[in-house]
């Protein structure tokens, strides 16, 4: 189920546009650079949370994987996934304040403005983030710290506020200060519990998009599905169907030669009395043509109604698998749902469309009945004038051999 959702996720993604980076995300993608592969860390999370693999074989995959990863994309996952919901939302922890001076200080680097403003404001939310990290030094779930510091850890970097920024010698202590406690309080769980905290925001991620995913399905139920459905590809239009036109011009022509605008017509016949063999090949083409035509458009909606049937069911059953895991973690760490509330979509409000294989095919049936009753009077209308023709050539052929015999003998 976990292989399964991931390939699901991998397609979804595939569909969304890129976008530009801005100034916050260029640490995201320097630290995406170095570790792009999160399977092993959500495949983790999945299985311990759905009780797949044993704690033991968790606690190995973990420490496979813990020699391909570092502080710097776990922090940067980090705050890929919460920068939007921690430093631009409000909270009991004064970050309202914390997000006007993120917002006044990306606007002053912009407008190169001068050093000593920029160390003002920088000056601030280094305490306003000192404050608030007192404040959630009260909280009892580690997993919860850690998650709340390596956010403003990023967000110091993505930043790029160092001692250097200051000018004070005790604005520079106090920075390193913060910074180390911070970095402490980041570095408080296990490399156990973060890895599972990272396959949390990883998967929290996903399964918001497979949500908005799956509200943009087609819900289609399909009755009486065939177990096995023959193919009946659509064919390419026939070559000889091109002689259409100057085939019924010649045929309703009483001319005993072909016109000389029946150019395409002269690369299948040389003469009238040829026209009869070419009808038939023709006729055959075009009745296979248009049955084949009505046949393979009314397999196709069985097929894309099977197509959309089981597209909608698995991303349903990765998105209810997903939730599932999301919100048994929440449980456990029920202070992150301060800014990561439980995910849920109610299926029963999206409408389902019901298809009827066996009333296609009956309509299918209807409709190739039709067409053989046209294709047939059609036939027949045209080996009439055939007909007509053969019999007016061959009429204007005998009168010109009569009229050259009188001649010679008269002249004899």
């Amino acid at each position: 189920m976990v292989l399964k959702f991931w390939s699901i996720r991998e397609n979804f993604m595939e569909e969304k546009s890129v976008l530009n980076m801005n100034v916050e995300d260029k640490i995201v993608d320097d630290a995406m650079d170095a570790v792009s592969d999160k399977m092993v860390p959500v495949t983790a999370f999945f299985g311990k949370m759905l009780g797949i693999i044993s704690k033991e074989t968790f606690w190995s995959i973990i420490k496979v994987d813990l020699l391909h990863r570092n502080l710097v994309a776990n922090t940067a996952n980090l705050y890929m996934n919460y920068q939007n919901n921690l430093v631009l939302r409000e909270s009991q922890y004064t970050l309202d304040s914390i997000n006007t001076q993120i917002s006044e200080l990306k606007k002053i680097i912009m407008e190169q403005a001068d050093i000593e403003k920029r160390e003002n404001f920088a000056r601030d939310m280094i305490f306003n983030m000192n404050k608030f990290s007192r404040k959630l030094s009260e909280s009892k779930d580690n997993v919860y710290i850690a998650l709340e510091s390596r956010i403003l850890l990023s967000v110091i970097k993505a930043n790029e506020i160092s001692t250097s920024t200051f000018s004070q010698i005790s604005d520079k202590e106090y920075f390193d200060s913060t910074l180390e406690g911070l970095q402490k309080m980041s570095a408080c769980i296990s490399d156990e519990e973060s890895k599972c905290l990272e396959g949390f925001l990883t998967a929290y991620e996903i399964a918001s998009e497979l949500i908005e995913k799956v509200s943009g399905l087609e819900n289609v139920k399909v009755l009486n599905g065939p177990e096995t459905l023959k193919t009946a590809g659509k064919k390419n239009v026939p070559e000889i169907l091109q002689i259409e036109p100057e085939l019924h011009e010649e045929i309703e022509s009483p001319s005993p030669n072909l016109s000389r605008y029946s150019n395409i017509l002269r690369n299948y016949i040389s003469d009238v009395n040829e026209l009869d063999s070419l009808f038939e090949k023709f006729f055959s083409a075009k009745k296979e043509y248009e049955l084949n035509t009505i046949e393979s458009g009314f397999t196709s909606l069985i097929i894309d109604a099977m197509e959309k049937e089981k597209k909608y069911a698995d991303f349903t059953n990765a998105t209810d698998e997903c939730l599932k895991a999301i919100n048994l973690y929440l449980d456990e760490h029920p202070e992150i749902q301060t800014h990561y509330s439980k995910l849920s979509y109610d299926e029963n409000k999206k409408e389902c469309k019901t298809i009827d294989c066996n009333a296609l095919m009956t309509d299918c049936q209807e409709k190739l009945k039709r067409e053989n009753e046209k294709l047939d009077e059609y036939y027949q209308k045209e080996k009439k004038l055939i007909e007509l023709k053969k019999e007016a050539v061959s009429a204007e052929n005998a009168s010109k051999t009569k009229k050259k015999g009188f001649w010679f003998f008269g002249k004899k």
